[in-house]
């Protein structure tokens, strides 16, 4: 919560099992990409998309 971000949903990549999709509801969009560059600078393989619904 203090990044902005809820969790509501997490998958696991079934053929490699070593993949990890998190689906997170955003309430405040600056903390949460603030919170992205963070932990993407620990160097982890890491992609963000913020999508809306159409």
């Amino acid at each position: 919560m203090e990044a902005g971000l809820s969790l509501l949903q997490m998958w696991r990549d079934a053929d490699s099992r070593s993949g990890v999709f998190l689906l997170f509801g955003v309430n405040d969009r600056p903390r949460a990409e603030a919170w992205l560059r963070k932990e993407q600078g620990f160097g982890g393989p890491m992609q963000a998309h913020f999508l809306e619904t159409a």
